[in-house]
């Protein structure tokens, strides 16, 4: 029992210390300090999974909706399944940047902000090339205050009319 408790805690730490500083090194996604306070985002800490739906797409997407799972994002997989996205959702408004550490396939950058209507757009954001340092990764932003991020396969947005001004609907599937 002991050497399942340092594991978790010793594991937290290292998440923690995966989790670059704002001050000194690039942004994570996570919201900037000088957010304004918002309501109740609609993805809550409760829900795992939701079907949402934007331009012609439907998706089924996963909630990441606090620090550790906002980091890690898809990184390490090999790839995502159609009709399958991530759903970044922020506690409050901000202008978050996202790098793509640990990414393996390239993805759509779809940025909400809180009505839920698309604000911007990043297409074909590749993975990072070999050997890439974390100094070497470009940082995405969305150039307008967002409260969610929707993540999904490289090319999508273009073949389902996701672009800006959209409205973006979720409910549990």
């Amino acid at each position: 029992m002991w050497a399942l408790s340092l594991l978790a805690v010793s594991t937290a730490a290292v998440l923690a210390a995966c989790e670059p500083d704002s001050t000194n090194s690039p942004p994570s996604p996570t919201p900037s300090p000088t957010s304004v306070p918002t309501p109740t985002p609609v993805a809550t800490a409760a829900t795992d999974v939701l079907l949402l739906r934007v331009g012609a797409g439907k998706f089924i997407v996963e909630v990441a909706d606090d620090t550790i799972e906002r980091a890690a994002g898809l990184s390490g997989r090999d790839s995502l399944a159609q009709g399958t996205g991530m759903w970044f959702a922020y506690p409050t408004v901000g202008q978050p940047s996202f790098w793509m550490r640990g990414m393996r396939f390239p993805i759509d950058l779809v940025w909400v902000d809180a009505s839920l209507r698309v604000v911007a757009v990043i297409h074909q954001v590749p993975s990072p090339l070999a050997g890439a340092t974390v100094d070497d990764l470009p940082l995405y932003s969305p150039g307008a205050p967002i409260m969610y991020v929707l993540e999904i396969n490289a090319g999508q947005a273009v073949d389902l009319g996701i672009a800006a001004g959209e409205l973006v609907s979720l409910e549990s599937p």
